[in-house]
């Protein structure tokens, strides 16, 4: 920073503008509110090397000529200039070399440094620490719905099945022809009215029946335009209204921090969701496993006291591979401990209330309690854990599943494989919420993330 060119102005007065340099030209530079407040603050000051990323050129769109005066950051006429965001930006050592940084050096971020208003997050490095099953948000009318992969599917089914209603009305197939013969031409609208259009088309010219030949190829792609116009018409005009659904997936992820530093970095977790990930996309993810991002957006929950970290397929996603047991350990990671026995449900229960955990037992009861369905889950010693689960929709019980995506035996496609008595199951993501003294039992709530799959047996150890 060479020079401090204004405390705020009347349009934003609680913005600071700079003025920075290479050590070969400058260039004005507005900052947001949190470096504006770093600079008031005494921590940015004339003389401060900045490290910085993802900045913004503004009023020139093909860049700027720097030994142009008109484009001096002291001409009060000059509307050119970088916007830098905190969470881009950083003080560099005194003796850092200044100018372009090379891409493999860019300024590696933290989100847990990140704050609110400060933009987009610069390049960071995170390891998965869960990562749950993938989800849809459905949009119908302007309200949005999140379903499982399962409702998923029964939602589109149910609404291709819609679709082929009003494509098979005849109402429609006459609104289409309508639609396409009002745009025919003449020559053809002249034959078709005739008692014999083959007669008619023989006794025209080259030139008339090649105009007739063309509209004939045309026909069967406007038909089909026009089909699907009508039918989305009418399914936004019906009381459920045209639907939209785009596919997602949320990851508990923490930055990743190296051993040869000799430290152990924070428990802090953040909440990171993948919207529009692609099959290929989600395969890819995995436990353990480090990903690298840039331009991941964050948003702040609670007035800011939470944050989530948001990323697309358009985000630069690279995944680097397994995590070594060291950096896993500096990153504070915590694998899976499955809980199956009641000293591991009592230790569990120590921690917060509705607290995350995953359990491994054999199912040998199911009943319903007030419209929920209850799984009673034996554990080693031979007690219970019972698995609760809001039930309205499925009258016979039996048919139940625990599944939430489409993996599993039978008609895997519509609630995934039922549950089956008497096998030992893997149950993750479930939610302890605390103890029934009456029955004697722990209690676990099943929910948007959790996913089941039969143990197998020929394995010693629990593996997913």
């Amino acid at each position: 920073m060479s020079q401090l060119l204004s405390s705020g102005d009347h349009d934003a007065p609680h913005l600071v503008k700079v003025e920075l340099t290479d050590g070969w030209y400058t260039i004005q530079a507005h900052l947001d509110e949190a470096l504006s407040c770093c600079v008031k603050d005494g921590k940015i000051a004339v003389g401060t090397k900045l490290g910085v990323g993802n900045a913004l050129l503004v009023g020139s769109d093909d860049g700027i000529d720097p030994l142009d005066p008109a484009y001096s950051s002291s001409s009060g006429k000059c509307k050119s200039h970088l916007k830098l965001f905190f969470n881009t930006t950083r003080r560099a050592r005194w003796d850092s070399k200044m100018g372009w940084l090379a891409e493999n050096t860019c300024l590696k971020t933290k989100i847990e440094d990140s704050r609110p208003g400060g933009g987009n997050l610069g390049p960071i490095e995170v390891v998965i620490h869960r990562k749950y099953p993938k989800q849809f948000l459905e949009t119908v009318n302007g309200r949005n719905t999140v379903l499982t992969e399962a409702e998923e599917f029964q939602a589109r089914e149910n609404n291709d099945n819609k679709r082929d209603e009003y494509s098979a009305s005849e109402l429609v197939n006459d609104e289409v022809e309508a639609e396409v013969n009002t745009n025919a031409p003449s020559v053809y609208a002249e034959m078709m009215r005739t008692n014999d259009p083959g007669e008619f088309y023989q006794t025209l010219g080259f030139r008339q029946q090649k105009v007739i030949d063309d509209w004939r190829e045309r026909l069967p792609i406007l038909r089909n335009d026009a089909y699907q116009k009508r039918v989305s018409a009418r399914m936004s005009n019906h009381e459920g209204g045209a639907r939209k659904s785009k596919p997602f997936v949320k990851l508990m992820v923490s930055t990743l921090t190296l051993a040869r530093f000799g430290e152990i970095h924070s428990q802090k977790t953040f909440n990171l969701t993948y919207w529009d990930v692609s099959d290929d996309a989600y395969a890819s993810l995995a436990e353990t496993h480090t990903l690298a991002i840039k331009g991941a957006t964050v948003k702040y929950l609670n007035g800011g006291s939470a944050m989530e970290v948001n990323v697309s397929r358009r985000t630069d996603i690279k995944t680097l591979g397994i995590t070594s047991d060291d950096n896993l350990f500096a990153s504070a990671f915590k694998g899976r401990s499955w809980l199956r026995s009641i000293k591991d449900f009592g230790e569990a229960s120590l921690g917060a209330r509705n607290t995350e955990v995953d359990i491994c037992g054999v199912a040998n009861k199911v009943v319903v309690m007030n419209n929920i369905c209850c799984v009673y889950v034996a554990l080693e010693e031979g007690k219970y854990v019972r698995l609760e689960r809001e039930n309205g929709e499925i009258s016979d019980i039996r048919r139940w599943s625990l599944s939430n995506s489409l993996t599993g035996a039978g008609n895997s496609h519509k609630r995934g494989s039922p549950l089956q008595k008497n096998k030992e199951w893997m149950v993750r993501n479930v939610v302890l919420t605390g103890y029934d003294q009456y029955e004697g039992c722990h209690v676990v709530r099943w929910g948007r993330n959790s996913e089941c799959k039969e143990r197998d047996q020929n394995s010693e150890s629990i593996v997913w």
